[in-house]
Formats: structure tokens, C-alpha cells, sequence
């Protein structure tokens, strides 16, 4: 059969099913010119700049050559490519050379330390990517929570930002308004954050920062780890943002209580069409079995709305017994309200203390889930050999 007789969406498939192998792809590129304008968005459409290829991919950028597949470049992932990168320069040499790139709407930072980078490459950013509507930061150092804020303001088209990484310093805790800081963009919908700090948890000045002037596109936040000092700049960004929010994300250290999470965060008044919550709870051996029953998560859960259709549970464990200790009678009786809950998701990651995890998780806990919840409610449980840094990013 001739190619010429296939349909164009045919040729689509078969091209969109080869989108993870490089070399199958590189093939398919020769075959005929449909075949070459398929092919190249999928070939061309990450590029990874790490050490090996660093220096030649910025050479490349300066050639008549680049211009072949400069326009299908939508992903553009910095994974440390040099150890320079560790300077406060070396962003201000950097980002001017990637303007050729101005197709890239995703921006990954990797390995990079965000420490003293200077005004005018932050300014630059907005002219090399102009079309930038997502960053992905893993791994990355910030001075501060306002070199975050610094950066995520300038980019006027943003919609979502994750972040996981090392702050370190808070922040001025102090501050209520931080005039000199630039609003976060009105089209930002989704936050997502994992943060360490030594000094204890810069996301409450990020929450005030998106608190004052909040965006109107705002949906998803996934806040991380939070200390108790940030729950009422948590509560106050709940608030702000009110009946927009869908997706919730919260990992409550284990030393807040019950009465700081109903008085900060309740959910019922703040997020009344919340659709999809996911709440971090660690049932380890050093938690006292008396505080894992009183867990804030379980406060979060009383308040949150009968609009609630996706629950996901995230649960730590270092030894399956440590399952006895989860209130299981409560959450059947949350579930029993939640009318029009859909599916409850429970995502384990065992530590290397438990053998045979698979075998022992998914028996245990749909054992506990009461017969008259089970037919209503769809139940999944998968076991995690290491702990995701969020939760949907991926999404």
C-alpha cells in the first residue's frame, strides 16, 4: 500500500506514537516532507542543556542551521549545564544567548542555584520568552522567597509554577504588603511548591504576596510542608481567592493542631467548590499515636464541602502496623458525607522497613474502608518506593 493513500490523521498516529524515540523519529524525518513537518514538533520540541551540550547548543543557536527547528522548541531544561551557573553572573551572559527561543512556553530549571541573580536578567526574561506560560524549578536555591516573587512577576503571561526547592531566608515575616514587589500575573492559575528553609517556611510570605493582589485565573494550590507560623497567611490567601479554588494540596507538619487548621483554614467558608483535595499525613513511629488521631489533615477533611468529588490521601509510613494508627472510623464517616465524592485516591510511600509492600498495603487499607462506602466511592491505592515531590506535576 502506497503512503500516499493513507489518511493525514493516519500518519499523525503513527507519528505521535513514536513521541519518546528519538532515532524512530529522526527516520521518519526522511521519508517524505509530510512525514518531516509531523515529525520535527515531537524531535525538536524539548531541548535539555546540561554539560556535555551546553556550549555546541548555544553555538548551534548562532547558525543558519537553527532555524530548521527553532519554532517547534517549546521546553527548555537548564539541569546545572555548568558550573558557572552557580554564579550570580553567569544568568545575566546566559539568558540574552537564548533569545533565539522565543517560542518556549515551558521553562525547567534543574540543579540551579537562583541566589543574587541580577535585575537586569531578571528584566530580560520577559523578552527572550515571551511566551512563557509555565516554570518547573526542581532542585533550585533562592535567596529569598521575594527572588521568587522577583521572578515569577516579571513573567506577565505565567500560569502555573512549581517549585521545589532550598529558600535561605524566610523573608520578612513582618511585612504586610511588600509594596516593592511586582503582583503575581493575573493569568496564573496553579501553584505548586515543596520548600526547605532553615530559618522555617517562606511560603507564608509567598501567600501574602499572592494574597494582595490575587489572580483572577488562580485554581490549584499545592502548598508543601507548612510550620504553623504560616497558616494565617495560608488562610488569608484561601480567602482571597474564595470560591475559584478547585484543587487543594496541604502538608501540615505533625506538631500543628487541630483547632490552628479549623481556625486557619476553614475550608467550608474559604473554598466552598473545592472539587479535589489531597492532604499529607505521616503515620511514623515517632509520632505519638494520640496526636496522629487529632492529625490537622482530619480537621481539613470535617470542613471541606459536599462539592467534593477527588480525595487523596498521601500517607508515610516506616512499618505497616503504623496503619492502625489513622483514624479510619472518621474518614468512613467524611465519606459518608461527601455525597458526591467519586474517588478517593491513597498513595503510600513505604519506607524500605516494610517488605513486600505491594502485597501488604492494598489488602490492609481496602479492608478498612467501610461495605456501605465501597460501591460509591471508586477506591485506588498505589504503593510509592519513594516520595513524589508533588503530588500532580505532571498534570
Amino acid at each position: 500500500m502506497s503512503l500516499a493513500i493513507f489518511p493525514p490523521e493516519l500518519d499523525d498516529l503513527f507519528i505521535q506514537h513514536l513521541h519518546d524515540n528519538v532515532p524512530s523519529l529522526a527516520a521518519c524525518g526522511l521519508v517524505n516532507r509530510g512525514w518531516l513537518a509531523l515529525s520535527r514538533p515531537l524531535l525538536f520540541g524539548e531541548v535539555v542543556l546540561r554539560d556535555k551540550n551546553y556550549d555546541a547548543f548555544l553555538e548551534l543557536l548562532t547558525t543558519p542551521e537553527a532555524l530548521t527547528f527553532l519554532a517547534h522548541v517549546h521546553t527548555l531544561s537548564i539541569n546545572r549545564p555548568d558550573t558557572d551557573l552557580d554564579s550570580a553572573d553567569a544568568f545575566r551572559d546566559l539568558v540574552p544567548r537564548l533569545a533565539a527561543l522565543s517560542h518556549v512556553r515551558r521553562l525547567h530549571l534543574c540543579f540551579v542555584s537562583w541566589v543574587g541573580v541580577p535585575t537586569e536578567a531578571l528584566d530580560m526574561l520577559p523578552n527572550v520568552f515571551p511566551n512563557l506560560v509555565k516554570i518547573v524549578s526542581i532542585f533550585t536555591t533562592f535567596g529569598s522567597p521575594a527572588d521568587f516573587t522577583a521572578l515569577v512577576g516579571r513573567l506577565v503571561h505565567l500560569e502555573e509554577v512549581a517549585v521545589q526547592g532550598a529558600f535561605l531566608t524566610d523573608g520578612d515575616e513582618t511585612s504586610a504588603a511588600h509594596d516593592g514587589a511586582l503582583p503575581p500575573p493575573t493569568t496564573l492559575a496553579v501553584v505548586r511548591t515543596k520548600i526547605r528553609s532553615d530559618d522555617g517556611n517562606p511560603f507564608g510570605y509567598i501567600a501574602r504576596w499572592l494574597a494582595k493582589s490575587p489572580p483572577a485565573a488562580f485554581r490549584t494550590l499545592e502548598a508543601g510542608t507548612l510550620w504553623p507560623s504560616a497558616l494565617p497567611a495560608v488562610g488569608a490567601l484561601l480567602a482571597a481567592v474564595g470560591p475559584n479554588l478547585r484543587q487543594l494540596d496541604f502538608a501540615l507538619l505533625n506538631h500543628v493542631t487541630e483547632q490552628e487548621a479549623r481556625t486557619h483554614l476553614p475550608l467550608s467558608v474559604h473554598a466552598p467548590n473545592l472539587a479535589d483535595l489531597t492532604l499529607h499525613i505521616g503515620l511514623r513511629r515517632f509520632h505519638a499515636p494520640n496526636r496522629t488521631r487529632l492529625h490537622a489533615p482530619w480537621a481539613l477533611l470535617a470542613t471541606a464541602t459536599k462539592a467534593l468529588q477527588t480525595l487523596t490521601l498521601v500517607l508515610t509510613i516506616d512499618y505497616i502496623y503504623m496503619l492502625d494508627a489513622l483514624d479510619w472510623a472518621h474518614l468512613n464517616s467524611e465519606l459518608r458525607r461527601l455525597e458526591n465524592l467519586q474517588t478517593i485516591s491513597l498513595l503510600v510511600h513505604c519506607h524500605n522497613t516494610i517488605t513486600d509492600p505491594e502485597k501488604l498495603v492494598g489488602p490492609n487499607i481496602r479492608g478498612r474502608i467501610e461495605a456501605d462506602v465501597a460501591p460509591r466511592v471508586k477506591v485506588e491505592v498505589e504503593v510509592l518506593r519513594s516520595a513524589r515531590m508533588f503530588t500532580r506535576l505532571n498534570n
